[in-house]
């Protein structure tokens, strides 16, 4: 365990070294640290950009000013949290997490609407012209209760944007990921068989495949045969407060 969290502050303190080297101009009295120290501080609900300039001031032992966090804060852009955000996530799903369990991870998608500034980055805009609305795809660790992802995609396709996901994530093998129903098909089945991905998938109540030789069970094991390839799968009904899924 101690040298699992010993990479991860290595690894973590590497990227601030090399982001302070790309981020930081001459005669300046903050780091990049001190900017991504206080973006994280006053992201907290009922925080103020003057008590967070006071709290990293008397942490520090400095008298810096509030502008220069603030400009500090401005200089560092979004790609620079998700890379900090990746390398810390698929490190400690592949040197400490997938050690010790098997996780749980849920799989959603979404649609809201946002300003139309995202048109600019390739988001379809709506036939408003004012608003867009992209499909938002949230990957959820449900075991131990943090968000693996949650990316604005320019297609409206949930499967396709979660197998987007698995190609740059490192560390799938110890993890069973949950869909809903919307996310079942053949295909899609068949892809996640090729990656040897554990998964459950809620399918629709008036589904063949709950019924066998004419009669409808509650448990039992079958194989899909897709794309040439058999599929083991395991079909499973439950009940919750009397109604059944």
């Amino acid at each position: 365990m101690f040298s699992c969290l010993t990479k991860l502050f290595n690894s973590t303190k590497l990227l601030l070294q090399q982001g302070n080297k790309t981020f930081m101009e001459r005669k300046r009295k903050t780091t990049i640290v001190d900017g991504v120290a206080y973006r994280l501080l006053y992201a907290k609900n009922n925080s103020s950009q003057n008590i967070i300039t006071a709290k990293i001031n008397n942490f520090l032992n400095t008298t810096t000013n509030r502008s220069s966090f603030v400009d500090r804060d401005n200089q560092i852009n979004v790609s620079f949290y998700e890379k900090i955000y990746t390398t810390m996530s698929n490190l400690v799903s592949k040197q400490i997490v997938n050690n010790y369990t098997k996780q749980i991870i849920a799989v959603d998608g979404t649609h809201s609407n946002f300003n139309s500034v995202l048109g600019k980055e390739g988001f379809a805009l709506n036939t408003n012209k004012l608003s867009c609305t992209p499909l938002i795809s949230g990957i959820y660790n449900v075991t131990y209760n943090y968000p693996v992802t949650l990316d604005l995609v320019k297609h409206h396709d949930e499967r396709k944007a979660f197998m987007d996901f698995v190609k740059n994530y490192d560390s799938i093998k110890n993890s069973i990921f949950v869909f809903d129903r919307g996310y079942y098909g053949n295909e899609f089945v068949y892809q996640l068989n090729e990656k040897n991905i554990d998964f459950i998938c809620r399918i629709k109540k008036n589904s063949s495949l709950l019924v066998v030789d004419g009669v409808r069970t509650n448990d039992y094991k079958t194989i899909l045969n897709i794309n040439g390839i058999n599929i083991n799968m395991r079909i499973i009904t439950y009940i919750i407060n009397n109604k059944n899924y």
